[in-house]
């Protein structure tokens, strides 16, 4: 079987560490062992939760226009996707044999006849990281409330103002850039 590999990671940062190269290595190990032909690699770099997933949705078209069924190969569930926005795209072409889906480290494969509790796992898994973008995304409003009720900036400083820190309070605040 043909496959697709599909290492992503959200930000730039992490894209600079170990992660994708990790996932991409891991992968490729995975097709090996179960002698899938690696047909493309993404290394995708954008979240998956914002914006418009210009990568992904070429991966997507690429996938769509292959004449047979395609492995999609990806490290855990959170790495293809972190919320329900995209489910009924993958599961029409899972439904239409254009993909399966291998979630390597959940160790399931999602395809056409998959058990109900196989695709409760992957739904669980979404569900999952949906939570965790949502608990990250509250305590990040939380901490920014703060901010503002300390009379700190809690951010990148505006053009024409500058960032500063007190080292021995801690607080970060701006003050107009003299440039």
């Amino acid at each position: 079987m043909k496959a697709i590999i599909l290492a992503r990671v959200s930000s730039k940062e992490q894209q600079d560490g170990y992660s994708i190269q990790t996932q991409t290595e891991q992968l490729t190990d995975y097709c090996n062992r179960k002698n899938l032909d690696v047909i493309k690699t993404y290394q995708i770099v954008e979240s998956s939760t914002r914006g418009d997933r210009k990568e992904f949705r070429a991966m997507l078209d690429y996938i769509s226009r292959q004449h047979s069924t395609i492995a999609l190969v990806v490290t855990h569930i959170d790495r293809l996707q972190r919320s329900f926005k995209e489910y009924p795209l993958l599961d029409n072409y899972i439904n239409d044999e254009i993909i399966e889906i291998h979630f390597i480290n959940e160790n399931k494969i999602i395809h056409k006849h998959s058990s109900a509790s196989d695709k409760l796992v992957w739904n669980i898994g979404i569900a999952v990281a949906q939570n965790q973008v949502d608990i990250l995304s509250e305590k990040v409003r939380s901490a920014l409330h703060t901010k503002r009720e300390n009379g700190e900036w809690g951010g990148k400083a505006p053009i024409g103002y500058t960032n500063v820190s007190d080292n021995d309070s801690g607080r970060n605040s701006i003050v107009i850039d003299k440039d």
